[in-house]
């Protein structure tokens, strides 16, 4: 995928985390962040049903943050990646969150929380009671 994009995607069993309250998800979401070096949130992130996060993840793939209109990967390639990505959880009960409320490729855009100190940033996150999917794409002006 590093030909394609910046950024990152990395998976983490959450068996043992606790995930049953918004409290502890957030909780879970910020300390991945603190340990990704990535900035934490609080509860400013946003909850997505997983369709929306789905539908957000194809775009990130396909379509650059900045530059919106411009394709940063083509159609097989970005179906390729997201099945690799969501293979994991497809069919289990997901909660999914993101920094942005909106998305840059929505007709009145959106906006974010930035997650690292770069211009633009998109964090998608898949996390079920076993994995932890996190998928953060960053782009510049």
């Amino acid at each position: 995928m590093k030909e394609f994009y910046w950024g990152d995607v990395f998976e983490l069993t959450t068996v043992d985390q606790d995930i049953s309250t918004e409290v502890k998800r957030f909780s879970l979401l910020n300390k991945v962040c603190d340990t990704e070096n990535l900035k934490t949130l609080g509860t400013g992130w946003n909850q997505l049903t997983f369709e929306r996060a789905k539908d957000l993840l194809t775009k990130a793939l396909t379509y650059d943050l900045a530059y919106t209109s411009s394709t940063k990967a083509p159609l097989d390639k970005v179906q390729l990646f997201k099945t690799e990505i969501l293979k994991e959880i497809d069919g289990q009960p997901t909660y999914c969150f993101t920094n942005w409320f909106g998305s840059p490729w929505d007709e009145k855009g959106g906006s974010w929380i930035p997650l690292t100190k770069n211009t633009f940033d998109m964090g998608i996150v898949f996390l079920t009671q076993t994995k932890l999917i996190f998928a953060y794409f960053i782009s510049e002006d």
